[in-house]
């Protein structure tokens, strides 16, 4: 009996893609960002650097990530090569500089916020960041005209009057402080701190029923603020409100706040 082979061709079927390019996996790192898949958002980065060692904006948010994940050396790596592949870049000089600034390198931060103002002479990010650095660094008077620079680009930034504010009640300035107080609760409402601190500046200005009302905001908005009971406390009794300065100490008095005593032993006994 003869057997009979039958060759069996086997083709092996390819299903043939086309080739990932640098761009492919940097559009794939930013979904990966947005959706705080930070390793992801890095892994894909990597990819597309490795395919164009020359990719600025990869670079930039590599190492924007690095510096969320709190590494801070790798992060400043990442934005001196963006840097030497466009030095006219100035988000990679603002980058560079906050993370030099989480090292407290304050002196060296400026310098990359300096750099990237050079570029950009209207980039509020920067005059914030710088004013900050400065005020760091004590030079108050040069965080104040850098808060005022950055607001005059970003008004709507409820945050930077507020860091002119403290810095204007700080020097004594506490009229300009209470008009920058006066934006941060115009802005947010609901910013416990604005309220509180406009308080201080009014209490200040002996302006007390000013301040009564500020800090009752601040106590709405947050009644465990011991800070803003014994301090609206004083006010009332500034303002000849004997009975409800005392009632209010009494209340800071049950919260062990320090000058509690103290003040009504000064301004309530008989």
């Amino acid at each position: 009996m003869m057997r009979f082979f039958i060759l069996c061709i086997c083709l092996l079927v390819v299903q043939i893609l086309p080739a990932q390019n640098a761009e492919d996996f940097y559009n794939r790192g930013i979904t990966k960002f947005k959706v705080k898949d930070y390793n992801g958002a890095l892994t894909e980065f990597d990819k597309a650097i490795q395919l164009n060692s020359k990719y600025t904006n990869a670079y930039i948010n590599r190492g924007t990530i690095r510096y969320m994940l709190k590494d801070m050396v790798h992060a400043i790596s990442d934005f001196t090569k963006a840097i030497e592949l466009d030095p006219k870049n100035e988000n990679a000089f603002l980058n560079r500089g906050m993370a030099k600034k989480s090292l407290q390198d304050y002196e060296a931060a400026i310098a990359d916020y300096n750099s990237a103002l050079a570029i950009d002479s209207n980039f509020a990010k920067a005059y914030e960041n710088r004013g900050i650095a400065r005020y760091i660094t004590k030079d108050t008077l040069g965080a104040m005209a850098d808060f005022t620079r950055a607001i005059y680009h970003t008004p709507q930034n409820y945050m930077l009057h507020y860091n002119l504010a403290t810095l204007q009640k700080a020097t004594g300035d506490y009229t300009g402080a209470v008009e920058s107080y006066l934006w941060v609760t115009r802005l947010n409402p609901g910013y416990t701190e604005g309220w509180f601190n406009r308080g201080l500046a009014k209490f200040y200005l002996k302006d007390y029923s000013g301040a009564i009302a500020d800090y009752s905001k601040a106590l709405e908005l947050n009644p465990a603020l011991i800070d803003a009971v014994f301090n609206r406390g004083v006010a009332k009794i500034m303002a000849e409100d004997k009975a409800g300065g005392c009632a209010d100490l009494q209340i800071a008095l049950q919260a062990n706040y320090p000058m509690a005593q103290q003040s009504i032993d000064t301004y309530c006994k008989e």
